[in-house]
């Protein structure tokens, strides 16, 4: 979710709708009793889900910042793998794999970091072990990193 800030937008808009609509219902039950039960617990179920999708919008909207600021301040360096696990998740029909990289960015020692990323389809076949990936890594912690699969 670091190339497009939309996917959080949309998690979080629609995230108000479902509690906006979900309101509408818990009103509307108010004041018809015949109909009252029904109409809470959809105001429950509307509310709950409403919550989730508004926690997880306002999560991806984090990481892409996240993502901005260290492509922004951020050190180049590289990645390289060591490890590459599929987990059968797929996201818009790209796979997501587990990764574990030691990255290597000038004035900090190399360090391991276990990712979990979506990687773009038609660079699946190119991944494979001693693969050095292009990465951005935050100045204050070597760990926390971007990979920029653009540059890949």
């Amino acid at each position: 979710m670091t190339w497009s800030k939309r996917p959080a937008n949309a998690l979080f808009w629609t995230g108000i709708g479902e509690l906006v609509f979900g309101s509408f219902f818990g009103i509307v039950g108010y004041f018809q009793p015949i109909v009252r039960f029904g109409f809470w617990l959809t105001t429950g179920i509307l509310w709950l889900v409403g919550i989730v999708l508004l926690l997880a919008g306002i999560r991806a909207r984090k990481k892409y910042d996240m993502a901005q600021r260290l492509r922004a301040t951020g050190m180049a360096g590289t990645a390289q793998v060591l490890g590459v696990r599929p987990t059968s998740v797929m996201v818009n029909n790209q796979p997501m794999y587990d990764l574990d990289l030691q990255v290597n960015v000038p004035n900090a020692p190399p360090m391991r970091v276990q990712r979990r990323e979506v990687i773009p389809l038609h660079l699946v076949a190119k991944l494979g072990l001693g693969q050095p990936l292009p990465v951005v890594a935050d100045p204050m912690d070597p760990g926390n990193i971007v990979i920029e699969w653009e540059r890949f």
